[in-house]
């Protein structure tokens, strides 16, 4: 039991962890980021960042008693209707970095992808990853990024050692290489403005459907290998230009998915035409209308969608 005496945070993390829909999690982050507080501060205590909000320092101090928001505790909920998706919600922006920046870069990175790289590394401007609003992966690959910081004799910082005790938690065995049917994760952070939200919670939907629905899995590798090689050159060079490590082919099926299925200024902006012989000059817009056609019927309800927000499906 929790005795009278301890934080009502630890209630929170005590209890089941419930089920969600996107647009209760979409709440969950429009709520204000939370700070740790200040070991040393002249003032005497506070939450530093928080005076700068001026006249809603008070609702906000308020919020952060009554919503357990003690800047360190990450908030899981599984996603309602796709129950072997794992949303964790990080208390700010820069403790999801500090998670989540080596574990991307593993994954995803164009020079780094397999190799874990030195916690100094982290910061915004060395890799892309570190600026992400939203992370996406399988238990599975956080245990190969552990064994692999292991093999390089590289100890797991406390921001991996606590997700990784969150992991074990909610995904039994998976240290071992256990991996349930449909395992996913997506980790994303209180504090992030509107259009952020929206567009970080949509788009790494998707990547939780690739993970959790075998049948939209199969649809969206089915339609890469029907590619012809121009428009994979194309769908290449677009991913290099954000960034990812463009020669992983899961990588390019996972994130056609996700941008193909939800984005629409992105790929406009992106003008580059796919080179080839009559009829197979294409842009991404070409390429997604064909893609969301393709893969449409296999995406499952509930199907990713946000009051208001964009989506290339119906």
């Amino acid at each position: 039991g929790v005795g009278a005496g301890e934080p009502p945070a630890v209630v929170v993390v005590d209890a089941p962890t419930p089920a969600a829909t996107l647009e209760d999690i979409k709440k969950v982050m429009l709520k204000p980021a939370c700070f740790p507080p200040r070991k040393k501060t002249s003032s005497g205590g506070g939450f530093g960042r928080k005076k700068q909000q001026g006249k809603h320092q008070g609702k906000h101090a308020l919020q952060k008693v009554e919503e357990g928001g003690d800047g360190e505790t990450v908030e899981t909920f599984w996603w309602e209707g796709h129950d072997s998706v794992l949303f964790l919600l990080y208390p700010n922006r820069i403790a999801l970095r500090n998670a989540l920046t080596r574990l991307s870069v593993f994954l995803e990175d164009p020079s780094e992808s397999g190799r874990v790289v030195a916690p100094s590394d982290v910061r915004p401007g060395r890799f892309v990853a570190a600026s992400y609003t939203g992370h996406n992966f399988r238990p599975a690959d956080f245990a190969r990024f552990a064994s692999e910081a292991r093999r390089q004799g590289h100890e797991l910082d406390e921001n991996e050692s606590k997700l990784a005790g969150l992991l074990a938690s909610e995904f039994p065995g998976y240290e071992a290489g256990g991996e349930g049917p449909g395992w996913g994760c997506i980790a994303t952070a209180r504090g992030l403005n509107k259009a952020e939200v929206a567009g970080t919670l949509l788009h790494e939907s998707m990547h939780g459907l690739f993970y959790a629905d075998e049948g939209l899995r199969r649809a969206s590798w089915s339609f890469w290998e029907d590619l012809s090689l121009p428009r994979k050159d194309l769908w290449r060079g677009f991913l290099g230009s954000l960034g990812y490590d463009s020669s992983n082919e899961e990588l390019c099926v996972n994130e056609m998915l996700a941008y193909l299925a939800t984005e629409r200024d992105l790929l406009r902006r992106h003008a580059a035409r796919s080179e080839g012989g009559e009829g197979e000059g294409a842009t991404l817009e070409v390429v997604q209308a064909d893609f969301v056609r393709f893969v449409e019927g296999h995406i499952p309800e509930p199907k990713p969608r946000l009051r208001g927000q964009y989506t290339a499906y119906s």
